[in-house]
C-alpha cells in the first residue's frame, strides 16, 4: 500500500495541495476502482460457468491474471474455483485481493478528511468493516454472489459522492485521474483474461458458446448495452476487442480513459509531460491487432500494461516522488 507523504506537492509551483493528500486521493481511487473492477470481472466468470455446460466450463487460471498468485503455489496451474476466489478475494496474503483493497482505500481517503465530502470516511469504513466481516463466510457460491453484489454497490456509490462532491480542484484532478488510469488498466487486465481463456482452444473449433464468453466479458466491464448501441446485437471476438480498448464512448475504454487522464493532467502544474505520455498511450491502443488476435493480441496487451505502468511512474515521479 502507498504511505504517503506530508510535503508540500512539487516545491516552487502554485500548487497548495500536500503531497500525501494527492496521493491518498490518486491511489484511494484506484483502490476502490480496483475493487469494483475486481468483483465485477470474478462476478461475470461466475456467471457464464453457470451458463454454460460442464463441457464448455472455463478454467479457473486466467482469473489470476488480476493479480500475481503466490510464488510456487501449487495451485496456480488449475486452481478450483474456492482456491483461486479464496485468493481473489479475501486472501490477506493478496495485496491485490478485494478485501485488502477496501482496506487499503479506507486508509487513503481518512487521510484526505479535510478535501473531501464529510460522509466519505465513514461511508469507507463501513464498507471495509462490511467486507471483512462477509469475508469469514464466503464457501458457497450465494454467499460469493451476495459478497461481490455488496462490494460492487458500495464502492460505486462512494465513487458516485467522491466524484459529484468533490471541489473541481487539484484534488478533484488527482482522484480522477487516479480513476481513469485504474479503469483503463483493467480493461486491459480483463480483455487479456479472455484471450489466455481462447489461447489454449484450437482456432478452428469456433463453439457456438463463443458469444456467450464475449458478451460475459462486456457484462463485467459495464458495456454490453453502449456495444449493442454501436455494434449490434451479435458479439465476435474482433468487434469486443476494439471496442472495448478503442471506443472513445465507452467510459472504460483504454482511449476514452487516456482522453479524460491527459485533459486532466494539462490542468496541473508540470502536467503537460504527462497529457503527451497519456495520449501516446491512447494512440498506442489504436494499433489493436483485432483481426489476428489469438496470436498477436497477448503481447499486444503486455505492451499496453507496461505502457499504463510507465504511465503511472510518471505521475509519481513528478508529483510525489520526485526525489526516488
Amino acid at each position: 500500500m502507498r504511505i504517503p507523504s506530508d510535503d508540500i506537492l512539487r516545491e516552487g509551483t502554485s500548487m497548495r495541495l500536500l503531497t500525501g493528500v494527492a496521493e491518498s486521493l490518486y491511489w484511494g481511487a484506484r483502490y476502490l476502482e480496483r475493487a469494483e473492477s475486481t468483483s465485477r470481472i470474478v462476478l461475470q466468470y461466475l456467471d457464464v460457468n453457470m451458463d454454460l455446460p460442464d463441457a464448455h466450463e472455463i478454467p479457473w487460471r486466467p482469473l489470476l491474471l488480476l493479480t500475481a498468485p503466490p510464488e510456487g503455489a501449487p495451485w496456480t496451474e488449475n486452481p478450483s474455483e474456492d482456491k483461486a476466489l479464496d485468493w481473489l478475494l479475501v486472501d490477506p496474503d493478496n495485496l491485490d485481493g478485494v478485501v485488502t483493497l477496501l482496506g487499503n482505500a479506507r486508509t487513503n481517503l481518512r487521510r484526505c478528511w479535510f478535501v473531501a465530502p464529510p460522509e466519505i470516511w465513514e461511508s469507507a469504513s463501513s464498507i471495509n468493516q462490511t467486507a471483512v466481516a462477509a469475508a469469514d463466510g464466503l464457501p458457497s457460491r450465494p454467499a460469493r454472489y451476495d459478497f461481490l453484489l455488496n462490494v460492487i454497490s458500495d464502492t460505486s456509490r462512494l465513487v458516485a459522492v467522491m466524484s459529484e462532491d468533490l471541489s473541481r480542484s487539484e484534488a478533484f484532478a488527482f482522484w480522477q485521474m487516479g480513476r481513469a488510469i485504474e479503469q483503463a488498466g483493467m480493461t486491459v487486465r480483463a480483455v487479456q483474461i479472455k484471450a489466455d481463456a481462447f489461447s489454449s482452444r484450437d482456432p478452428k473449433s469456433e463453439s457456438a458458446f463463443d458469444d456467450i464468453e464475449w458478451m460475459s466479458l462486456l457484462k463485467a466491464l459495464v458495456a454490453n448495452q453502449i456495444y449493442r448501441m454501436s455494434a449490434g446485437a451479435r458479439v465476435t471476438a474482433e468487434d469486443a476487442i476494439g471496442f472495448l480498448l478503442t471506443n472513445p464512448r465507452f467510459p472504460r475504454s483504454v482511449q476514452h480513459c487516456m482522453s479524460v487522464l491527459a485533459d486532466l493532467a494539462a490542468t496541473l502544474p508540470d502536467g503537460e509531460p504527462i497529457a503527451a505520455a497519456a495520449l501516446a498511450v491512447q494512440e498506442q491502443a489504436r494499433g489493436v491487432p483485432a483481426d489476428n488476435w489469438r496470436a498477436d493480441l497477448p503481447e499486444f496487451l503486455e505492451s499496453l500494461a507496461v505502457a499504463l505502468t510507465e504511465l503511472n511512474n510518471l505521475i509519481e515521479a513528478t508529483y510525489w516522488r520526485a526525489d526516488d
